[in-house]
């Protein structure tokens, strides 16, 4: 009942305002009249906002008690890596190894200037000179020639001499 007393008084003060607002023209009114209308608009601004803001707090929110979960473990998924296959035990490795280190670098520089080997000389046989033999054997001799020490010998011995 307070309620709704203090909305009609708050409406019946709004529409007064208005209607006096609107029955005057604005030059007529003098200072004060202005000003009073102006804190009349005020107080009904500030009213409304005071009673939407009480309507806000009285609806409170439930309290819910936190639930907890217990962690769980997860056994983690290993996996093994996968490696390449070791081409340093093949047979154009070996053959390879058996030169100096001179010849080695020789064969590497050979490869280079051809334009099959792309790595740094220096007589090591890694996964670069392997894909430049390769490569020059397929365009010479044959791959085939690499997968025994007497053909690999002989690709090699073709960029020595």
């Amino acid at each position: 009942m307070k309620i709704n007393l203090r909305k009609s008084a708050i409406a019946a003060t709004a529409a007064l305002s208005l209607a006096a607002a609107s029955a005057t023209p604005v030059h007529a009114l003098g200072k004060n009249e202005k000003n009073f209308l102006l804190g009349a608009g005020a107080a009904l601004l500030i009213g409304s906002i005071y009673m939407n803001n009480k309507n806000r707090t009285q609806t409170q929110q439930a309290y819910r008690t936190p639930s907890y979960q217990a962690p769980t473990y997860q056994q983690p998924t290993y996996y093994q890596p996968t490696q390449p296959a070791p081409s340093y035990s093949s047979s154009a490795a070996r053959a390879f190894n058996s030169y100096s280190a001179t010849e080695r670098r020789q064969i590497q520089s050979k490869l280079k200037a051809y334009g099959y080997y792309r790595g740094t000389v220096d007589g090591s046989f890694g996964p670069q000179t392997q894909q430049a033999v390769a490569g020059y054997a397929g365009a010479t001799l044959g791959t085939a020639k690499l997968s025994s020490m007497n053909g690999a010998f002989e690709v090699y011995d073709s960029l020595l001499y």
